[in-house]
């Protein structure tokens, strides 16, 4: 049986024989990063139709949204989706990328109160961030979830809120705003993505009491460990945002999207020392990214 993927492979091989094939052959690097920035430079090439806008639009309404509210998708990792999949299975290896959803409560009630919609992401959950509030919605927990919306939501958003999951892809590929908060690993940045914000978990040194500057973290091999034992192995714990933190990232934002925000030069200035560091390893890396500007200012003694 030829598969999609077995096909890609055959056409991939194919075009080194084929005349101009280099045209249509994408490099891949260890990061996986968009080395060419095809992003910036092609239009998005998905689109829903006439049958699933509407739909989606009968299932979105039911949220009590209109069609000229705003809203954005929140989605915070657990292990509840895994746990749920494949209860026998050792999930522990991951558990160093979930977060604590009640931090980003006040954030969310924050933007409440300014007249957004706060989406909650997954199927599956671990914790309810609240009930309380209207305008913050538990999109599974409440019953409104669907294969559709799925898709639908992050891609029609004000913007996304991730951390670095499967799902932060569908507003990518749709163009959509993106701010990650508690991302990890460092080095695995999304910094293709101009209208994207991170901010990282922090590092920090069991052994020695402190925090490790990000110079130290690439130079390591911590800046892509990828599984929770790793860090355990080199005496670190990984350290979540606060709500402050994460509301000042999405503050950034929104002032952005709305074009109030003011660029000071110390800005670009930690920006530039930040993408220096993470370039050490993949030195022809496009950084169109930012890196939230608060997060950079408070933590400016970790760059180097």
């Amino acid at each position: 049986v030829l598969t999609v993927h077995s096909l890609g492979k055959h056409l991939y091989r194919l075009s080194y024989y084929l005349p101009g094939g280099d045209k249509h052959r994408i490099s891949k690097t260890h990061f996986e990063t968009d080395l060419m920035g095809l992003f910036e430079k092609t239009d998005m090439h998905l689109s829903f139709t006439r049958e699933e806008e509407k739909q989606a639009r009968h299932e979105f309404s039911k949220m009590g949204i209109s069609g000229n509210d705003a809203f954005i998708c929140l989605l915070g990792r657990d292990s509840a989706y895994k746990n749920k999949v494949k209860p026998y299975h050792d999930w522990s290896y991951h558990t160093y990328r979930n977060v604590d959803i009640k931090s980003y409560l006040p954030m969310a009630e924050a933007f409440a109160n300014k007249g957004y919609y706060i989406i909650r992401m997954g199927s599956e959950v671990e914790t309810i961030m609240t009930e309380s509030n209207p305008k913050i919605i538990e999109y599974a927990y409440q019953g409104f979830r669907t294969e559709l919306l799925d898709i639908y939501l992050p891609a029609t958003c004000y913007f996304f809120i991730g951390c670095g999951t499967g799902l932060d892809s569908v507003p990518d590929v749709f163009r959509k705003p993106i701010v990650y908060v508690n991302y990890i690993p460092v080095e695995h940045v999304n910094s293709w993505n101009s209208h994207a914000i991170t901010i990282f978990k922090k590092y920090w040194l069991k052994g020695e009491k402190r925090l490790m500057k990000y110079g130290e973290i690439i130079e390591s091999g911590a800046g892509r460990f990828k599984t929770s034992q790793e860090y355990e192995k080199q005496g670190i714990e990984v350290l979540d945002n606060s709500s402050e933190d994460i509301l000042h990232a999405c503050d950034e934002m929104d002032q952005r999207l709305r074009g109030v925000w003011v660029e000071k030069e110390e800005d670009e200035i930690l920006q530039q020392r930040f993408w220096a560091l993470i370039r050490q390893n993949d030195s022809e890396r496009i950084c169109r990214a930012r890196i939230g500007s608060r997060f950079l200012s408070e933590n400016r003694e970790l760059l180097y």
